[in-house]
C-alpha cells in the first residue's frame, strides 16, 4: 500500500508542520492545495516540514465548494491510496504505529477506511470520517466530508486523528457552514433525498444546533435504507434527547436500535446510562454487561474503541459502588484492567474496594435475579444487596446460574422456561404476575424443577393452580411509603389520574369511553403507548377533558393535585400504580376485574358509569387511602416476606450440601 497525503490549506501556519510531521513516515508523496486568499506563511511551513519528500503544490480560488477542490487534488495523487488531513489536525503516535503495520497487510477488497476524529481538550470522538481511501473515491455536495460510495467500507478504531483547531477558527468554520454547506444540503434534503437529510442533521449536530439536528434526524430515520447510518442517526438523536434531559424519549429511540441489523453496542451503553440516571443500578448493570460481550467491530459509530473494551466494566464498577456490591466491584475491576491495566479510574476503584472490604458484612449467599422487565423487582434489589451477593441479568445465563445459591426469576416468561429446565444446584423461585397467567408460557415451564412459585394475588394463584400441587405462596406487590406522600394543603377536586402503559390489556378503550361519559371531570393520563392503533385512536378520538402526559418518573408530584386514581384494566394481579396513587391520598376507582374485591374493597369498585359516578361523589379522606396501603401493601412487609422465602431455600441448600459432604466422608472412610 502506497499513500499520498492530500491537504487543502488556508492560513494554517500554526499547525501544518505538526500535521505533516505526524504522518511523514507513512506517506510516499504529498499533494497540497493552497487557497489564494491565504495571508500567512503556510506555504513556507509546508516546504520546511516536507524536506525532500516528493510533493506537488497547487493554488486555487475557493468558490464555496469543498468537494470540488478535494476531488481536484485527489486526481493529482500518484498512488492508489490517499490520506486526507487538515492543516490543524495530526495523527497520534499509536495510530502511526498501527498504520505502518497496515501498509504491510493484505486488506482484501476494502476501499475506504473511517477513522476517529477527536477533540484535544475533551478527548471525545466528534465523529467517524472516511480519511484513508482509494483515489477513485470522490466527494459530493459542497460539504467536504461526504463521499459518494458506501460499499467496501470499514473503520479503523485504532486510528485517531486529533482535531486541534483554535477556537476562533472553529467559530468561523461554523459560520461558514451556515452560509454554504447548510444551503446545499438543505435544498436536497427538502426535495426528499434521505442521504442529504442524514448529512444535514450531522452538520447541524456538529454546529451545536441540536433543534435542527433533531428535526432532520426524525425525518431521516423512517426513510433510511442504510442500517449502520440509521443506527448512528438513532444514537445521535438519543444523545440530543439526553442532552435535553428527556430520558423517556432517549430510551424509546435507543430501544428502536434493536431493529437495526448491526453488531454494535453503543445503544446498550446509553441505555445503561439512562438506567443509572434513574438509579436503577441493577438494570444498568444488565445493559453494561450485555455491551461488554460485543467484540470490537469493523465499523463503529458514535463511541470509541473503549466502548468495546474497558468502558462497560468501569461503568459496572460505578454501579457496584452505588449498590455496595463488593463481589461485583471486584469482578468489574479485574475484567476492566485486562483491557486498561494502567488506567487511573480502576486504581481509584481499587481504593474504594479496599475501604469496602474493611467493613464488609458476610452475606447469606449468592442471589441470581433475572427479570426481562425489572420495573417491579428493582426496588427490592437495592435492599437485597445488604444480605446477598446480587447477580442481575435480563436474560437467563447458565454460567451465572452455576454460581448462584438461589435463582429468583421475576415473570414466568422465557427466562423461567430456561431456568426451570437447567440442571444447577441452586434453588429456584418464580414470581408470577397476572400477565403470565393468561399466555402460553406456563405450559413450557417445568414446575417440578422449581422450588417456589410466588403469586402477587390470590385470584391469580387460583386461576393457575387448578390441578397439581405447586409449592406456592402469595406475596402481593408493595409500595415504599417513604417515596410517596400526601401533598401539603391537598384539596378535593374533579381531577382523575391514570398511570401506566396505555394499551388494550390496561383497558385503554374503556378509559376513553369513561372520559367521554364524564365531561365534568378531568382525566390526566401519563404513560407510554404500547400499540400503534391505540396511540392513533387516542390522537383522533381523545375528548377535550382527557390530558396526555409522557411517562412520569416522579409520580409523587404527578399525583399531588389529583383526587382520584382510575384503573380500567380487564384483568390485573396487584396493580402498583393504584397503590402508589393511594399512598399519595388518591381515592381508587377500580374496574371490577376478577379478584378486585379482595384487592381493595367494594367501596372502590365499579362496573358501569352509574356506579363510577357514585364513587366520584364520595371520595374517601386522603389519609384513609394511605392507611389501606400502609396496613396491607407496605414495602417493608413484602420485602421481609420475600427474604424469608429466599433464606429458607438457602438453608435447605446448605443442609443438602452438608449431608452430601457427610455422605462422601463416610464413603471415603
Amino acid at each position: 500500500m502506497k499513500i499520498t497525503l492530500v491537504m487543502m490549506l488556508k492560513n494554517e501556519v500554526q499547525g501544518v508542520r505538526k500535521a505533516i510531521e505526524s504522518v511523514y513516515s507513512i506517506i510516499d508523496d504529498v499533494v497540497i492545495g493552497i487557497d489564494n486568499s491565504t495571508t500567512d506563511n503556510t506555504l513556507d511551513e509546508v516546504r520546511g516540514a516536507l524536506g525532500s519528500k516528493n510533493r506537488s503544490i497547487h493554488h486555487f480560488d475557493f468558490k464555496d465548494d469543498f468537494s470540488a477542490i478535494r476531488n481536484f487534488l485527489i486526481e493529482k495523487a500518484n498512488h492508489e491510496w490517499v490520506l486526507i488531513l487538515d492543516g490543524h489536525e495530526y495523527l497520534d503516535p499509536q495510530s502511526l504505529i498501527f498504520l505502518k503495520q497496515l501498509k504491510k497487510t493484505n486488506i482484501g477488497n476494502i476501499e475506504i477506511f473511517d477513522v476517529n476524529v477527536m477533540e484535544t481538550k475533551k478527548g471525545s470522538t466528534i465523529f467517524q470520517q472516511p480519511r484513508l481511501f482509494k483515489k477513485h473515491i470522490k466527494y459530493e455536495l459542497a460539504i467536504h466530508n461526504v463521499i459518494a460510495i458506501m460499499k467496501n467500507r470499514t473503520s479503523l478504531p485504532q486510528v485517531n486523528i486529533i482535531h486541534d483547531q483554535p477556537l476562533e477558527r472553529l467559530l468561523a468554520r461554523k459560520e461558514q457552514r451556515k452560509k454554504m454547506n447548510i444551503k446545499g444540503l438543505k435544498e436536497k434534503a427538502e426535495s426528499g433525498d434521505a442521504r442529504s437529510m442524514y448529512y444535514l442533521a450531522g452538520t447541524y449536530y456538529e454546529m451545536g444546533d441540536f433543534r435542527n439536528a433533531k428535526k432532520w434526524l426524525l425525518k431521516y430515520i423512517p426513510k433510511s435504507d442504510f442500517h449502520h447510518e440509521r443506527y448512528e442517526a438513532r444514537v445521535q438523536l438519543s444523545l440530543i434527547y439526553l442532552r435535553d434531559g428527556t430520558l423517556d424519549a432517549a430510551e424509546k429511540i435507543l430501544l428502536d436500535c434493536f431493529k437495526d441489523d448491526v453488531v454494535l453496542n453503543e445503544h446498550l451503553i446509553l441505555l445503561g446510562d439512562i438506567a443509572y440516571k434513574r438509579e436503577a443500578y441493577h438494570q444498568a448493570v444488565s445493559f453494561y454487561r450485555a455491551a461488554s460481550s460485543f467484540k470490537l467491530p469493523d465499523l463503529f459509530l458514535i463511541l470509541k474503541e473503549e466502548a468495546y473494551t474497558w468502558l462497560p466494566w468501569y461503568k459496572i464498577a460505578q454501579c457496584a459502588c452505588m449498590t455496595n456490591n463488593v463481589a461485583l466491584l471486584k469482578e468489574s475491576i479485574r475484567k476492566g484492567k485486562q483491557f486498561a491495566p494502567d488506567r487511573e479510574d480502576f486504581f481509584k476503584m481499587e481504593t474504594i474496594l479496599n475501604k469496602k472490604l474493611e467493613g464488609v458484612k458476610k452475606k447469606k449467599g449468592n442471589l441470581y435475579v433475572i427479570a426481562s422487565l425489572p420495573i417491579f423487582i428493582e426496588p427490592y434489589l437495592l435492599r437485597f444487596d445488604k444480605d446477598y451477593n446480587i447477580m442481575f441479568e435480563a436474560r437467563f445465563n447458565p454460567d451465572t446460574a452455576e454460581r448462584a445459591d438461589v435463582i429468583f426469576c421475576d415473570w414466568a416468561d422465557y427466562n423461567a422456561i430456561a431456568m426451570s429446565h437447567s440442571d444447577v444446584k441452586a434453588k429456584k423461585i418464580i414470581r408470577l404476575h397476572a400477565y403470565e397467567a393468561y399466555n402460553g408460557f406456563l405450559n413450557k415451564i417445568d414446575f417440578n424443577n422449581v422450588d417456589k412459585v410466588i403469586f402477587v394475588a390470590d385470584h391469580i394463584k387460583n386461576h393457575v393452580i387448578k390441578n397439581g400441587d405447586l409449592k406456592a405462596e402469595v406475596i402481593s406487590n408493595g409500595v415504599d411509603l417513604g417515596k410517596f406522600q400526601i401533598a401539603k394543603e391537598k384539596e378535593f377536586n374533579n381531577k382523575i389520574a391514570w398511570s401506566g402503559y396505555i394499551c388494550n390489556k390496561k383497558g385503554a378503550v374503556l378509559l376513553l369511553t369513561v372520559a367521554k361519559s364524564l365531561p365534568d371531570y378531568e382525566f390526566h393520563v401519563c404513560g407510554t403507548f404500547q400499540e400503534a392503533d391505540v396511540r392513533i385512536l387516542f390522537e383522533t378520538k381523545k375528548p377535550d377533558n382527557l390530558f396526555l402526559y409522557p411517562w412520569q418518573e416522579d409520580l409523587n408530584s404527578f399525583f399531588a393535585d389529583k383526587t382520584f386514581i382510575l384503573n380500567t384494566s380487564p384483568r390485573e394481579g396487584c396493580p402498583v400504580s393504584v397503590l402508589e396513587g393511594m399512598a399519595c391520598g388518591l381515592t381508587p376507582l377500580v374496574y371490577n376485574w376478577i379478584g378486585s374485591e379482595k384487592y381493595l374493597n367494594l367501596h372502590s369498585i365499579w362496573e358501569n358509569i352509574e356506579e363510577l359516578e357514585v364513587l366520584l361523589k364520595s371520595p374517601r379522606k386522603f389519609n384513609d387511602n394511605r392507611t389501606i396501603v400502609k396496613e396491607r401493601y407496605d414495602f417493608e412487609d413484602k420485602l421481609n416476606s420475600l427474604e424469608n422465602v429466599i433464606d429458607s431455600l438457602i438453608k435447605e441448600l446448605r443442609l443438602t450440601e452438608l449431608r452430601l459432604k457427610e455422605s462422601n466422608h463416610e464413603v471415603t472412610v
